[in-house]
């Protein structure tokens, strides 16, 4: 399993073990060496500083959070959202993030004209990346390996869903990006790679 934590520049990953290595760590009370959960920094190369987040779609639930004995601590009545939007991440680039069964999915809306090669992903704490051959990212950790499944590119045209031809790329430093196909530059794209 894995928990998200996120910032207007970064996603951090915190992956769990897997259910039989916690039934251990349970069973034994202790974390065994290795059984801690690996931590993934997803960080926005170069994205621009100062990015707003907005909630949107809201949900009927609201969350407190009560740390420690100090009332003046508390946040109450915290409103739930199902999406959280992170506007100009890049230069005519939105990022939103948002859950579907238990999957993270996080959409880049590229404006007309605005460059998808600027999204530049490094994966600190990662001992590797790679891409299978089905064409998704493998991030391997210390303790396992986690994929972002190859990205689903489209267009809404005309009322219709277009695809577009698009894959990851591997840079120096653990960065990863997406490769493109041919699509209409005036119309707005989305990049959708799902953890």
């Amino acid at each position: 399993g894995y928990a998200v934590f996120l910032s207007s520049r970064e996603a951090v990953l915190a992956l769990h073990p897997g259910r039989s290595e916690q039934a251990k760590i349970q069973r034994d009370g202790a974390t065994p060496k290795g059984m801690a959960p690996d931590f993934v920094r997803m960080t926005l190369c170069g994205a621009n500083s100062g990015i707003q987040s907005a909630g949107i779609d809201p949900l009927p639930g609201k969350v407190n959070y009560l740390t420690a004995g100090d009332p003046s601590q508390w946040h109450t009545d915290i409103p739930t959202y199902s999406k959280v939007e992170f506007a100009g991440v890049y230069r005519g680039v939105d990022l939103v993030y948002h859950g579907d069964q238990g999957r993270l999915e996080f959409d880049f809306l590229v404006a007309p004209n605005a460059d998808p090669k600027a999204i530049q992903l490094q994966f600190g704490g990662a001992a590797k990346l790679e891409i299978t051959p089905e064409g998704d990212l493998a991030v391997s950790t210390a303790n396992g390996r986690t994929a972002f499944h190859k990205p689903v590119v489209y267009q809404q045209i005309g009322g219709q869903r277009e695809p577009v031809t698009g894959s990851f790329t591997l840079a120096q430093n653990r960065v990863a990006g997406f490769k493109l196909g041919r699509y209409d530059h005036s119309q707005p794209l989305v990049i959708d790679p799902v953890l």
